[in-house]
């Protein structure tokens, strides 16, 4: 129904069913401005409590809408004549009601819309040039029975909309007495600002039979009485106080946002803040850079004896005609608070312009470096967050991103995940990390050499670093064509064995992240590209290393780089640059696979086949051989010539210092 109400309205409105959550309580309303409260059948929640404190901070804007707001307050049908301390005389500016003014609850009731009215007056215009009645009939709109109540109104309410005592069976009665009562009302008190219908304004309607259209919806019109009433209630400006979230020791700074509607300016501010008495220590106002500052205004201020509120006023001889920070509220974090709201009340900008007014949130937590998932303990969980973070597979709030930097650099890098897990060790006493001794700076500098490959061919190509010391932690990708080359895997030194190690591949990059608890250093060699040159490849192409970063020093955008170009020598003939054991073929096989070998010079070599248990199955080469490539074949028998089963095997090639295994299938 609020939908159907506010259908095309630039409003932003959150929904409540207090049906559903129950009273929320008055702080939760001090987050809004402006509120509107509606009632359809039986409402059973009575609110004036809550809503009353927070119509009495000031500046706030108040739409009540629905049948039987009036029996609701008073529990009952009746006359009823109110005094100074009720909701209804205070609040509503009523001296008295008289509730239920049909006749028969099945019937309808006629409206009467006030003429030239800020609020009817439209709806007023179109009953004359239509000729229409204006019916409250929510019978026929809504299907349930007529509500409605007569007004009596203190000095300070004006009427917005008057409804005929009684009520009347068919749309196009005459009207069904000569009695008129206000129906709907507009008053002001304690500096705020409150609209009641004392009926559903969905069940409007305009109707005559001779008239074209002979129907209109009033509810959902642009005629809709709520529609106006919003619109009205709209102020000229918002003042807005933002959210902010904070650790404990952390200075905070929460600005106070003013926005205008219209071409609005100002020149003087006044208004209360409260709100932060508890968790946190109000240090002063800043000014430099915002809206006030600019406009050189003077400004003065005092705090309550409690410290709870503090009252502030300032102006100046220049004009605010812009949007902006007017002023910035500065606190220091004492303690931890979730969702604790600094409040703005009896705001008043100029002399009289009330803006529409929002709280700000404030959270503060406690600062536990390194306890990334917020479970008050920091664990090896919490360094694979930091390196799942840096892989783009999971995002940080700003809490985490916080929690995250345990060397404080101001950055999150794979080194903080390394820090972590030196913590979990009890390598490093403390969280977080002083590195005022420079204890995790890492030197070393890559570079890989240029190659001449062939389409179709497997390759080896080495990342080589120099220098290399005090390596905890390496980020970093490698990128390339991936129309002319596949890259299979990287084959990181057995110095990074007992790393954390996460690498993702996509077209043209693999990104890696690196972490350790022991530093590694005086290696010659990263790691070991598997790749492989595609049909794509024309005459060269190049693999680059790029984003490079050791521990936590600079990032180098292009570490190293190897130019790829198309070899003048034909596959056999080459001498092979590297060591590479290639993948067999057939795979899997049935009777006989060739297994592959390229040597780059005079070594001896094994070539052998083992079983998953790890005993030698058979020997396929034991010899020396001089730098090339080489085929051999196995006919899938054992060391004595007999068959063996179907299955897994591996194959290990050893030559010199080179070592590598891969695995194969036997069919039968």
């Amino acid at each position: 129904i609020m939908d159907m109400y506010l259908a095309g309205m630039d409003v932003d409105v959150d929904y409540l069913d207090t049906k559903v959550t129950g009273n929320p309580g008055v702080d939760f309303l001090r987050e809004y401005n402006i509120i509107i409260e509606t009632s359809g059948h039986f409402p059973v929640l009575n609110m004036s409590h809550e809503t009353r404190q927070w119509y009495e901070d000031g500046g706030r804007r108040y739409i009540i809408s629905g049948q039987d707001h009036i029996w609701l307050l008073e529990h009952g049908a009746g006359d009823h004549t109110y005094y100074e301390g009720s909701f209804e005389y205070d609040i509503l500016g009523l001296i008295g009601s008289q509730e239920e003014l049909y006749w028969n609850t099945n019937e309808y009731s006629r409206l009467v819309a006030l003429e030239d009215n800020f609020i009817s007056g439209d709806l007023y215009d179109l009953v004359q040039e239509g000729n229409y009645f204006l019916n409250y009939a929510p019978q026929y709109e809504l299907g349930h029975n007529n509500y409605i109540d007569g007004l009596l109104l203190g000095e300070s309410a004006e009427p917005i909309v008057s409804v005929y005592e009684g009520s009347f069976g068919w749309l196009e009665d005459d009207d069904p007495s000569s009695i008129i009562m206000t129906a709907g009302l507009y008053n002001e008190s304690y500096g705020s600002k409150i609209i009641f219908f004392a009926f559903n304004p969905l069940a409007v309607h305009a109707y005559n039979s001779n008239s074209d259209p002979q129907y209109v919806q009033v509810g959902q019109s642009e005629y809709g009485l709520l529609q106006h009433a919003v619109e009205f209630m709209l102020p000229e400006l918002s003042a807005e106080l933002s959210d902010e979230n904070a650790f404990i020791g952390d200075t905070i700074w929460v600005d106070l946002d003013v926005s205008m509607t219209d071409d609005t300016s100002y020149f003087a501010f006044e208004g209360t803040f409260s709100g932060f008495d508890e968790g946190m220590e109000f240090l002063g106002f800043d000014t430099a850079g915002t809206l006030m500052g600019d406009a050189g205004w003077y400004y003065t201020f005092n705090t309550s004896d409690d410290t709870s509120e503090i009252y502030f006023a300032a102006t100046g001889d220049e004009d605010v005609v812009a949007d902006g920070t007017l002023l910035t509220l500065v606190f220091l974090a004492t303690d931890v608070m979730e969702d604790l709201h600094v409040h703005l009340s009896n705001a008043v900008f100029n002399a009289d312009m009330l803006p529409q007014v929002g709280s700000g949130s404030i959270t503060v937590l406690a600062l536990n470096y390194g306890d990334v998932n917020f479970n008050d303990n920091v664990q090896a969980y919490d360094a694979s967050l930091i390196l799942q973070y840096l892989m783009n597979y999971i995002e940080f709030d700003w809490a985490q991103e916080r929690l995250a930097d345990v060397t404080l650099d101001s950055t999150i890098s794979a080194l903080d995940a390394s820090v972590i897990l030196q913590y979990i060790v009890e390598l490093v006493d403390s969280l977080p990390y002083d590195d005022t001794q420079n204890a995790l700076v890492a030197t070393g500098n890559t570079w890989m050499e240029d190659m001449q490959v062939h389409i179709g061919q497997e390759y080896q190509l080495p990342v080589a670093i120099e220098e290399a010391n005090n390596i905890y932690s390496i980020e970093g990708a490698i990128e390339f064509d991936p129309n002319a080359i596949q890259i299979n895997d990287l084959l990181w030194n057995q110095s990074f064995g007992n790393f954390f190690i996460e690498e993702e591949s996509t077209d043209g990059l693999v990104r890696f992240v690196v972490a350790g608890i022991n530093p590694v250093g005086g290696i010659n060699e990263l790691f070991k590209m598997n790749l492989e040159v595609l049909n794509g490849f024309t005459d060269a192409t190049s693999i680059n290393l790029i984003n490079l970063r050791l521990n936590e020093s600079s990032i180098i955008d292009l570490a190293s780089s190897s130019e790829i170009s198309q070899s003048v020598l034909s596959a056999e003939d080459e001498i092979p640059y590297q060591f590479t054991l290639h993948n067999n073929y057939p795979n899997p096989f049935n009777p006989e696979t060739n297994i592959q070998f390229d040597i780059p010079q005079e070594l001896p070599v094994k070539l052998a086949i083992y079983d998953l248990s790890g005993k030698e199955v058979n020997i396929l080469v034991q010899d020396t051989f001089a730098p090339g490539k080489y085929k051999v074949m196995w006919n899938g028998k054992d060391q004595y010539g007999q068959p063996v089963s179907a299955g897994m095997y591996i194959y290990r090639i050893e030559a010199g210092n080179f070592r590598n295994t891969k695995k194969l299938i036997l069919l039968k």
